[in-house]
């Protein structure tokens, strides 16, 4: 590097202090006044902690959500099958088989709310409703 390099550096330098003085300065005074003025000094810090900790909270809630959900699939799959098998068992007593229209009245009536559902498929199908006792 030669001397006039130099000098031509040190005065492209000196042009942009001179002109963006008060770029530097704010900077040095946000840091004094953020290091001496400040209370909480983890500010930053409790701010993403509490972040990440909604964000755990919010996935558990999700993932809870998702267990209730296959729960729930499960159930209706169960159900499905007692009462396909249930129905199955009286039609092939008269000797007849399962028609596909059936089977997706079924599926329509299992996804129906409890209450409704059994005596649904006791009204439609000819079912007989029977509580079971607990001891």
């Amino acid at each position: 590097m030669t001397w006039l390099t130099a000098k031509h550096i040190l005065k492209k330098i000196w042009t942009y202090i001179k002109n963006y003085w008060w770029a530097g300065a704010l900077i040095i005074i946000g840091f004094v006044l953020h290091k001496f003025f400040v209370k909480d000094k983890d500010y930053f810090r409790s701010l993403y902690e509490g972040k990440v900790k909604q964000n755990e909270e919010e996935i558990k809630v999700l993932n809870e959500a998702h267990e209730e959900e296959v729960k729930e699939k499960l159930r209706a799959q169960h159900d499905f099958k007692m009462a396909v098998d249930a129905f199955g068992e009286m039609k092939k007593e008269k000797g007849e088989q399962i028609k596909r229209h059936e089977k997706r009245r079924i599926k329509e009536i299992i996804e129906m709310p409890d209450n409704l559902r059994l005596h649904v498929l006791a009204d439609e199908f000819g079912l007989e409703i029977v509580e079971v006792v607990d001891e």
